[in-house]
């Protein structure tokens, strides 16, 4: 996938990346459409996996980069993946964690313009209050001297000491 760039004045510059956005989740579209703006790319979105079809015939075989939510209701994003991969192959698929807004780096092999998507959306996450609420309530029992462990269930002393 290479973007093709023109010089204008000595200056290059570069047509707008195509980022299709695939979740059910509207606010984290909408999040992920105002923090990735023109003129560096050139957000779609969609909220389901049929839709995100519809999108990629529309636009044919141009480059373009599908930030999937694993977590769509009509799709397995294995076989979404894979059909994507085999019918648009100017399409690089990366996985899109709907609670942190983050990028999963995973096994596609990134090209300059991904490595540059997931810097720019995981610079400072997305969705960050569930995590400063976390780091306050971290910070205060570390001034205790207790350790909380969010996933952990129970009270008992060994519970406690992990």
């Amino acid at each position: 996938m290479s973007i093709p760039a023109a010089l204008i004045g000595g200056v290059e510059t570069r047509a707008p990346i195509n980022v299709l956005v695939v979740s059910p989740n509207d606010e984290l579209r909408q999040e992920l459409q105002e923090k990735l703006g023109l003129p560096l790319w050139n957000v779609l979105q969609a909220t389901s996996g049929a839709t995100a079809l519809e999108v990629l015939r529309e636009h044919g075989d141009e480059d373009a980069i599908l930030l999937l939510d694993p977590k769509l209701p009509d799709l397995e994003p294995v076989e979404f993946d894979g059909l994507v991969r085999d019918r648009f192959p100017n399409v690089q698929v990366l996985m899109l964690n709907s609670q942190t807004g983050q990028l999963l780096v995973g096994s596609a092999s990134p090209t300059s313009e991904s490595t540059q998507l997931v810097e720019a959306i995981n610079r400072g996450s997305v969705r960050t209050s569930a995590f400063l609420v976390r780091e306050t309530d971290a910070q205060s029992s570390a001034a205790l001297g207790k350790i909380k462990l969010t996933s952990m269930i129970g009270d008992s002393e060994a519970m406690q000491r992990a």
